[in-house]
């Protein structure tokens, strides 16, 4: 009888579903706060042009920036290889947290339909949500890099997480990984993914290393 599953596969499930139950154990730790905090780096946001908040429309502007800001960090202030920063889309959800009339909406959004960065068989997913008509409203500032707070570590998970990274890099098992989450085709990162991938990498080793710090 044909087993359903090849050995790759399987070792492939296994790993991953106790990769997912130790992160899941390590966010049960919570964190801890350094006081005072300790800057790493530079960070860029948006924030509303001065001009713009002063107009009639400024308060709303505030109410949007919330739902549509988006950041990156970096480790010096030119963010060189870094993707451009883009304000965020407004998901059909958080409209209702805004809960403004609908001509408002018409006002300061464009509707759109966003893909999503992989496909589920054959056919690309899609978002509904909202762009904001006059992004040049905004503009960027760059700022130092606070780290707050820290994760909790348990020595032995982080070990374990790190045998089993270099068991499926060594393996490489990550393409496996990626059909059996996001079907046959496997994931497909776009920019932003990538970019966002690039934003957690960078923030976990900044944190390493203000933890190493604090050690020494």
């Amino acid at each position: 009888m044909q087993t359903k599953y090849t050995e790759k596969q399987i070792l492939a499930r296994q790993l991953y579903w106790e990769l997912d139950e130790i992160r899941e154990k390590q966010r049960k730790l919570g964190v801890f706060k350094l006081n005072p905090p300790i800057q790493r780096g530079w960070a860029r946001q948006w924030l509303l042009r001065a001009d713009i908040l002063r107009s009639s429309d400024g308060n709303r502007y505030l109410k949007i920036l919330p739902f549509v800001q988006n950041s990156q960090v970096s480790r010096t202030t030119d963010f060189s290889g870094r993707n451009e920063l883009k304000l965020k889309t407004i998901s059909l959800k958080q409209k209702d947290l805004l809960d403004w009339p609908e001509f408002w909406w018409d006002k300061y959004f464009n509707y759109i339909n966003e893909e999503y960065g992989y496909r589920t068989g054959v056919e690309y997913k899609y978002n509904k949500c909202y762009s904001i008509k006059r992004p040049y409203l905004f503009e960027i500032e760059i700022v130092p890099n606070f780290i707050e707070y820290l994760p909790i570590i348990d020595p032995q998970l982080e070990s374990r997480e790190k045998e089993i990274y270099n068991k499926i890099e060594k393996k490489n098992l990550w393409t496996v990984i990626d059909k059996f989450l996001f079907g046959s085709m496997g994931y497909k990162r776009d920019e932003w993914s990538l970019s966002l991938d690039k934003n957690k990498q960078l923030l976990k080793e900044l944190e390493q290393e203000v933890r190493a710090e604090l050690k020494s």
